[in-house]
């Protein structure tokens, strides 16, 4: 179409975007904005780099693997970042927990409950530790997964309960045996995207 062409003359002959990021990030995040791009820019293709932490994302851009990342945007760092989403964490329990019911809890309050979390490496882990441990709160994990899907799985199962960000328990409605409470007093978990340099990347 007319359409078409005009856009494969605006973005050159087309080309192709590494995009490094994980599975949860792809169903949480851009299944809707990829396909919505597809349509509006066909020539260009994506690569998706497969990736378990922000730490292999960011490796990812460094050594040139990728073009851009999806990451939790934590700390410092000579790549340029750009947030666009940020998420407050909440506590995930079973809809039958005493909590369940309760008011909004506080970091004090978590001090006593062993979590399913992340691994310690993640930076999303690092973050709510640093978060809590400025409130003087140090807690224990009970377990730890590699997603925050598998993390609220676990919960609806009765495993325990979980410290996820809030985005991962939109769809509460179609899940009555989960109830989630926003912790007060912790900074919300970011996310965005980075690059090398911007102005490098392809139009």
């Amino acid at each position: 179409s007319a359409r078409r062409e005009l856009d494969r003359q605006r973005d050159g002959a087309g080309g192709s975007l590494r995009i490094a990021t994980g599975g949860t990030t792809l169903r949480h995040f851009m299944t809707r904005p990829l396909a919505e791009f597809r349509r509006r820019h066909p020539a260009v293709t994506f690569d998706f780099v497969s990736a378990t932490s922000t730490r292999q994302c960011l490796d990812a851009l460094r050594t040139a693997h990728a073009d851009l990342a999806f990451v939790t945007i934590a700390g410092d760092d000579p790549l340029e970042r750009r947030p666009t989403v940020r998420t407050p964490w909440v506590l995930v329990v079973a809809a039958d927990d005493p909590r369940a019911g309760g008011p909004p809890p506080r970091p004090a309050e978590l001090a006593a409950i062993e979590p399913i979390g992340m691994p310690s490496h993640t930076t999303s882990r690092r973050q709510l530790e640093s978060e809590l441990a400025a409130h003087g709160v140090r807690i224990r994990f009970s377990a730890t997964v590699d997603d925050w899907d598998t993390a609220v799985q676990l919960v609806e199962l009765g495993v325990g309960p979980s410290i996820v960000p809030a985005m991962w328990v939109h769809d509460l409605a179609d899940r009555p045996g989960l109830r989630a409470l926003t912790i007060e007093g912790l900074r919300p978990l970011t996310f965005g995207w980075a690059a090398r340099r911007w102005e490098a990347l392809p139009p």
